[in-house]
């Protein structure tokens, strides 16, 4: 039945006023549900710029994490120590941005090894300082004498951790082959980035050893004390060098591999994310965020011009609804 045939069939059956009756109700009806179309329409662009905006600031959020991690990650590298969380990498652009997470994890006979090295290097600097203080400072003779005994003790150790080298390579061989079924090309290439890792870090123990001596040879000479920096310096180095030590004589090889693991992850993967970068991430989500505002800001505009074309709405209905949609324009430009 066409427009006409339902017309005439109303005429037919009902009274003018009832006539009436029928389309000021269709009409209200009509207009209800543009209303309601238009509410909808409305929440979903509020919800969508909220969504962006809970994103930008779970990003921002993430970055600062990440940032924190990173330190973290360069003392386990450093320091040989447990480590557990997510770091930007240079394995591809999402990494970049979002990080990975990363474990690191060593035996606990590794921490007490670590723990009793670092003991014997700081009770050896502390009972040459109170040496030197009761003497009220080192003569010539005296001084000369205890720096030719750091010296021999920084060669004896620096044979100790040559020697091991092999050892090493023999425990990591089985390992490869036997427990984990690589080829003989597999593991020669898996001992080739040990082998570069174990040269390293014998480098930094013994550049570490050289600014010991350094440090202490200048106290002498001058005939004085540590300074309070000096022995903070010293403390640290001594740290790294008896993490390096545990290191590298460990016969433990999971404590070996989580030793060149952490290296690895804070030297060569950790993508090292200067204040220029991170300033250009920040950019670009921002960039990205305001690019959606004006889109929506747009939006709002292309609507209330919607609603003031829309002839089935009163100018009082008209105005209403544009006065809630210019709210909800300034809630979004505030938020």
């Amino acid at each position: 039945m066409n427009k006409v045939e339902e017309i005439m069939e109303l005429v037919k059956a009902h009274d003018i006023k009832e006539l009436k009756d029928y389309f000021n109700k269709k009409e209200e009806a009509e207009k209800r549900n543009n209303t309601i179309i238009w509410i909808f329409a409305i929440i979903g662009v509020i919800a969508a710029v909220a969504g962006v905006g809970l994103l930008t600031a779970g990003f921002i959020t993430l970055q600062n994490e990440m940032d924190a991690n990173e330190v973290k990650l360069e003392r386990a590298g450093t320091y040989f120590e447990d480590f557990s969380g997510r770091v930007r990498t240079n394995r591809n652009l999402w990494t970049k941005l979002f990080g990975e997470e990363i474990e690191i994890k060593f035996s606990s006979n590794f921490e007490e090894e670590k723990s009793t090295i670092e003991k014997g290097y700081q009770d050896l600097t502390q009972a040459w300082q109170e040496y030197y203080n009761t003497k009220n400072g080192m003569g010539e003779s005296e001084s000369k004498r205890r720096l030719a005994e750091l010296t021999a003790d920084n060669e004896e150790q620096k044979t100790i951790l040559r020697e091991h080298l092999d050892d090493n390579l023999g425990l990591l061989s089985d390992y490869f082959m036997k427990d984990n079924y690589m080829t003989s090309q597999q593991a020669a290439e898996q001992e080739s980035l040990y082998i570069d890792f174990y040269n390293a870090q014998e480098k930094t123990f013994s550049d570490n050893q050289s600014r010991i001596y350094e440090i202490q040879k200048n106290a002498y000479e001058q005939k004085r004390a540590l300074t309070t920096k000096e022995q903070e310096e010293i403390d640290s180095l001594t740290e790294q060098n008896a993490s390096i030590m545990a290191a590298l004589t460990t016969s433990n090889v999971d404590d070996m591999l989580s030793a060149y693991k952490a290296y690895s992850e804070a030297s060569t993967k950790l993508m090292q994310a200067d204040a220029e970068q991170k300033q250009l991430f920040a950019t670009n989500v921002q960039s990205a965020y305001e690019m959606l505002n004006k889109s929506v800001h747009d939006s709002f505009a292309k609507q209330e011009e919607a609603i003031r074309n829309n002839a089935s709405l009163t100018k009082e209905q008209q105005d209403i609804m544009i006065e809630g949609l210019q709210k909800q324009e300034e809630a979004l430009t505030d938020f």
